[in-house]
């Protein structure tokens, strides 16, 4: 649009020409400037903190001007610069922000002050009161001369007048929940010198800059996370709260209240709210307390009890929210105890044998739910799915009586801290949709990054995606009619959840589809003797490596090299067409195998499953691609759904249910289906490549560019080789191999050695020698780059061992003013010893050229060697305490990207991080080493054969 054109509708909109003209420029001057520049301006000008909410409005202002920009499109470039914004649930703080830093300092420094007389959940408690206690004396600058925070620093016997004075500060306030004995208790183990420090920096606090909710979101944050497994998704509480119109004096129960998210959520939502909060866990409650009342003192009962023992009370509520706990069977005596069997021999479902807790849980929640009230909590996906009775039971009661208003599947990420995949049931107790479930599929907004093994940002849901989804039926949301679960055994779960295979379990009734193995025989691969591989073997061994991950490749490759198998039992060998698929992994791999003259047999590893068409009314081709088909890809991953480790069985995919059709079709089919699939794949493609910001797409450049070097390379080392071949056939020939350079000239470059004066018969030697190593260096480099060593590149050796022989041998080179050592234990690990020599070679070079720059004696390198036996990985920590090094991880491994200091080509890095990640292994660079440089590697002990 022309720039008088905007002019002209701004005057349409009741602007002078003047103003107008102004807009219209600012307007475009913005639309020049970076999203983010604009939330660090507007960050500024607010103090350095501000809600999402007011910043969404300053950014659609007249000064920030670009029309209804969307808080999901704001969050997500916030969650982009970690380093530069915190987001702590809706508020933006920038990281320069001082108070909340001098905070955050306070809230690190006394956890480590205490550490070492404290646990960790202790240190939760006294930091969580610190903090209370401070806010609340200062807040609304309240004058309690007698409890202020340094009284007690003139006083004699100062540890009594400071319990005095909190003990008065309790009276005050006259808390529903004893905080303070418990304080008290830990404090009178405290010496007094602790005690003065921590309430001395106390004082220098000051949290008056922000109001309730600010401030009850930031100790909230704080608190929360001390402990991992006290920490909630809180968009998951938000989303559970969208569902709810709470009105002014509804009741609402939450019998497991945790520490008090939800409780929090709910008074956000509507302060006017009649609330109960039970927990049976004290410490817990108090936290949970604490947090609450920073956000203010609401109408809220606390209950310190065991919520089961309410359960036939008769008090009913309007709404009840609530998380519970996920995964826990009763103990023999739990199971036992009269608050359990109150439950289980008095409900109307009938009498409950399980000790599985989830059960007790849902049938305490329904019993408190009024005529027309509504409950939302989360469930572990498998309640939904499991067939044992009592879940059945349960399943039967919630589907018949027609409770369960939605399910929301979430994502695995959600609830990352668990470990355990989830779902939300609504249960209401007056649908507008009878005989009807809506079903919806939630999807991550922002998915959980690490950052040094620390989660930097928590997951965030699409919340407004997901309500849209429960509003309207969209593609992430669907009904199922009660009629057709009932016969599936009152199953609720995501293997009939995608609306295209739960119609599929109908088309079996209609013969419009099979269980596959109805189709196929289903062969499981064996193990194998190591002793019987023989290089005159006449069975060749397929292993997950021979299959292909292309739609594309059809067939196994007759060319690829495979081991060879002696003596094998006839019915262990496949010698008939089939289809081989990957039973471990993220990917099934799907490959045809067809007898030829080269391959006419084969034997397949414990890693593969083989599919053997039944009979002639099914095309091998068809089934192929059916392998290929999003709705047999989307069972498998159901299948695997949880599963720490991808892992397919026999009995798992005989159940999957496959589209069928009459054998003269199929010929058609696989036409649509072909062309269906590879448009499919190229769009996931694209739009993973948008997700993630074109790494894959970059690193696969990178790697072009640096195989095309590496090819150009060997090919002219060859023909060095020769050339030196010919060089020393004239050399011998002409006697002249004794004579030497008289002028030695010294190089002026001093990353290069001191020359020698070499004979010709020497020098010539050791071109040959240093050519071959460098040609055989780069097949290295080159399986390197494409992130794939070989099986057989990898050894099992003394990782230590293998350090000290290199550090020794490094001793003996010219111009190092630096020294190399080593520290740790013997450790055996699988490892690729060339790519090991490469690694360590450009490390020394990048600190010979980069760090040790002038001529300082006290230069060195260190490496630690340290095995973790829990976690089956080893950790290689490296140090120079040369020039400090500033550069990001994504700066150090991205080829042709460094740091602003670095004057180096940035190669070097990527280099050894494509080593590193083809041992499946990760580096993390420490960017607070106020010297040198510093990071760590970790790879698996074991290599796995997955790169």
């Amino acid at each position: 649009m022309g720039f008088m054109k905007e002019v002209s509708m701004m005057m349409d909109e009741g602007f002078n020409m003047e103003d107008a003209v102004k807009h219209v420029e600012e307007g475009r001057e913005i639309h020049r400037t970076t999203l983010y520049s604009r939330i660090q301006n507007i960050l500024e000008q607010s103090d350095g903190f501000i809600n999402i909410k007011t910043l969404k409005e300053e950014l659609n202002n007249y000064k920030y001007h670009n029309p209804n920009i969307e808080t999901n499109k704001i969050l997500l470039e916030i969650l982009k610069y970690p380093s530069n914004f915190y987001y702590i649930d809706g508020l933006i703080i920038d990281t320069k922000e001082e108070v909340f830093q001098k905070i955050k300092k306070y809230h690190d420094y006394i956890k480590n002050l205490l550490s070492p007389y404290f646990n960790k959940s202790d240190i939760q408690y006294i930091v969580s009161f610190l903090f209370f206690y401070k806010r609340l004396n200062e807040y609304e600058n309240r004058q309690l001369d007698d409890i202020k925070l340094t009284t007690f620093m003139l006083e004699i016997d100062r540890k009594n007048v400071l319990i005095e004075n909190i003990k008065q500060f309790h009276n005050y306030y006259n808390f529903e929940i004893n905080l303070v004995d418990d304080f008290i208790n830990y404090i009178q183990n405290f010496k007094i010198e602790i005690l003065e420090e921590i309430f001395y920096m106390l004082e220098q606090l000051d949290t008056t800059k922000y109001n309730q909710v600010e401030f009850g979101k930031i100790y909230e944050y704080l608190i929360d996370k001390d402990i991992e497994h006290n920490f909630t998704n809180k968009s998951m509480q938000q989303l559970m709260l969208k569902f709810f119109e709470l009105g002014d004096n509804s009741t609402v129960l939450n019998p497991f209240g945790g520490l008090g998210g939800l409780v929090i959520e709910s008074i956000l939502n509507n302060s006017n709210i009649n609330l109960e909060y039970s927990e049976i866990n004290k410490r817990t409650l108090q936290l949970g307390f604490m947090s609450i009342y920073m956000y203010g003192h609401f109408n809220i009962k606390f209950n310190h009890e065991d919520s089961f023992l309410s359960y036939q009370d008769n008090q009913k509520y309007d709404y009840l929210i609530t998380e519970l706990p996920l995964a826990r069977k009763f103990t023999q005596n739990e199971s036992y105890s009269s608050s359990v069997n109150n439950i289980k021999f008095n409900n109307p479902i009938g009498n409950i044998k399980s000790k599985e807790s989830i059960l007790y849980y849902m049938i305490y929640t329904l019993s408190k739910i009024n005529s027309s009230g509504k409950a939302i909590f989360n469930v572990p996906t498998g309640f939904l799915f499991y067939t044992s009775t009592d879940y059945i039971k349960v399943r039967k009661y919630l589907i018949e009586n027609d409770l369960i208003e939605a399910i929301v599947n979430l994502p695995s990420g959600t609830m990352y801290h668990s470990g355990i995949n989830t779902s939300l049931l609504l249960i209401n107790f007056n649908k507008n949709e009878k005989n009807k479930i809506k079903i919806i599929n939630a999807q991550l907004l922002y998915e959980a990054k690490t950052r040094n093994r620390e989660i930097v940002n928590e997951s965030i849901l699409d919340i407004d995606t997901i309500m849209d989804s429960y509003y309207d039926e969209t593609k992430d949301s669907f009904f199922i009619d009660i009629e057709k679960i009932s016969k599936k055994d009152y199953r609720l779960d995501s293997n009939i959840f995608q609306k295209e295979i739960f119609e599929l379990h109908h088309a079996l009734e209609d013969g419009k589809a099979k269980y596959l193995k109805d189709l196929a025989v289903i062969k499981k691969g064996k193990n194998f003797n190591k002793y019987k591989l023989s290089n005159q073997g006449e069975f060749p061994i397929v292993k997950i490596q021979n299959l292909h991950n292309d739609v594309l490749d059809f067939y196994i490759n007759k060319n690829d090299t495979f081991d060879m198998l002696q003596d094998v039992s006839s019915r262990d060998v496949i010698c008939e067409e089939c289809i081989l698929i990957a039973s471990v992994g993220e990917q099934i791999k799907p490959t045809i195998y067809r007898p030829t003259s080269k391959l006419p047999n084969i034997f397949i590893t414990t890693n593969i499953i083989a599919l053997v068409p039944k009979d002639d009314t099914v095309s091998i081709e068809y089934l192929y691609y059916q392998m290929y088909s999003k709705i047999v890809t989307e069972q498998i991953k159901n299948l695997t759904s949880g599963s720490i480790r991808t892992f397919l069985t026999i009995s798992s995919i005989s159940e999957l249910v496959i589209p069928y059709v009459e054998l003269e079709e199929q010929t058609n089919f696989i036409d649509t289906q072909k062309a269906n699939i590879i448009a499919l794949q190229r769009a996931e493609f694209e739009t993973k490549l948008k997700l993630i910001g074109y790494k894959e797409e970059v690193e696969s450049k990178e790697s072009d560019i640096v195989r095309t070097l590496t090819h150009q390379l060997r090919a002219i080392l060859s023909t060095i080789n020769m050339d030196v071949d010919i060089l020393k056939t004239i050399m011998d020939s002409q006697d002249v191999g004794s004579l030497k350079n008289k002028n030695l000239i010294i190089p002026e470059d001093t990353d290069f050695a001191r020359p020698i004066d070499y004979t010709l018969d020497e020098i010539s030697n050791k071109i040959k020698a240093n050519s071959k190593k460098l040609h055989d260096s780069l097949n290295i480099v080159d399986k390197v780059m494409r992130f794939k060593l070989d099986n057989n590149d990898f050894e099992n050796v003394d990782l230590y061992d293998f350090f000290t022989k290199y550090i020794e041998s490094k001793k003996t080179e010219n111009g190092n003013n630096f020294t190399i050592n080593v520290k740790g234990k013997s450790v055996y690990v699988d490892f690729n010893k060339a790519s090991f020599v490469e690694l360590l070679d450009q490390l020394i070079s990048n600190a010979r050229k980069h760090a040790f720059k002038d001529s300082n004696n006290d230069y060195k390198i260190d490496f630690n060697i340290r095995e973790n036996k829990s976690k089956e990985i080893v950790t290689i920590e490296y140090f120079n305490n040369g020039q400090k090094f500033n550069v990001s991880k994504e700066d150090y491994i991205g080829a042709f990207k460094k740091g602003q200091s670095s004057d180096g080509s940035g190669i070097g890095g990527n280099f050894i991080y494509r080593i590193i990640k083809a041992h499946n292994g990760d580096l993390f660079i420490d960017t607070k080493n106020d010297t040198g440089f510093k990071f760590k590697v970790e790879i698996p002990l074991k290599h796995n054969g997955e790169i």
